[in-house]
Parts: structure tokens; sequence; C-alpha cells
């Protein structure tokens, strides 16, 4: 036989029936690999149900007029940030404290002092520094039942889980 091009087609090759017995063993899975295969399908679409997003409530902390920056959540839900005003090159922003039902002021210092860049960890636990118009007034903790004086000076505060302090 001849292809359009012109050229000879080669005879289809005979497979010899032992060879072919392997092949379909090869590709026609046994009963018990479908049932692992099956098994596999199942678990892959039980693991995606378990993926589909839950319905979560939206709670709106705040509602005025100030600038609510550097906000950090923890993982109970308890969130930090830094609420005020500026007024170049001067500005006033007290630390408040979300607990899961209610908002709390951690500071009320008088203008211009800056309460900044809170950090809070998975115990409620909040750090932040504090400032008078640009000069550092300190690392500041408030540990969930009165606020504590860390260091005369520093920036860029971290607390972790174990309520170790960083700064810089």
């Amino acid at each position: 036989a001849l292809n359009t091009a012109g050229r000879i087609i080669p005879p289809p090759r005979k497979i010899p029936r032992e060879r072919r017995e392997t092949m379909k063993k090869l590709t026609s899975p046994g009963e018990e690999v479908k049932k692992v295969i099956l098994a596999f399908i199942i678990t892959l679409f039980a693991i995606a149900g378990n993926c589909y997003a839950t319905e979560y409530a939206v709670t709106q902390l705040t509602d005025n007029d100030y600038q609510d920056d550097w906000h950090q959540i923890n993982n109970n839900g308890f969130v930090a940030w830094s609420q005020g005003y500026a007024v170049f090159p001067k500005d006033n922003y007290q630390v408040l404290l979300y607990d899961g039902s209610s908002a709390h002021a951690l500071t009320n210092d008088p203008f211009p002092i800056g309460n900044v860049q809170p950090q809070i960890n998975n115990n409620g636990h909040v750090v932040w520094q504090k400032y008078d118009y640009g000069t550092p007034n300190g690392i500041f903790l408030y540990d969930g039942f009165q606020t504590r004086q860390l260091s005369d000076d520093g920036q860029n505060p971290q607390i972790n889980n174990n309520d170790y302090v960083t700064w810089s």
C-alpha cells in the first residue's frame, strides 16, 4: 500500500500473544489497583470538600475620622492597632486593643505623643513604640493587666508567644 506521498506503508507488525498479554496487564489495572485508585479519588474529594470557605462574621472595629494604622491580629481574633491623626509635622496616636468583644484604649497620651507599631501575641499582650514629636520615648508592654515601660528608647518592637520582646 502507498500513502498520499507515494511512499510504501509497511504492514502492521504482529505482536506475539504473550507480549500482548503483558501489555494488557500493564494498561488494564487489576482489581486491587482499581480499589486503590478509587480510594485515592474518594480521599481527594473528601479533602476538597473540607477546603470550602466557611462563613465568617465581619466585625467593624472603628467608625470615625481617625487614621487606623499598624493593625495586627493574633490567632485568637484579638486586634491591636494605632489610632490617631496626623497634623504635619506632628501627630498623635493611641494604641487600641480589641479583645474579641470590645475595643479598649491602652494609651491616652496628649498631643503630640505617638504610640505606634503595636504588635500582639496569642496571649493578647501588646508591645509598642512611644515617641514625642520624633524623639523615641521607649518601648511599652501591656500584659493583660498593666502597662510597663521596657526601655527608654527603641523602635520596631516585636513580641513572641512566650512574651519575649525585641526592638532595635
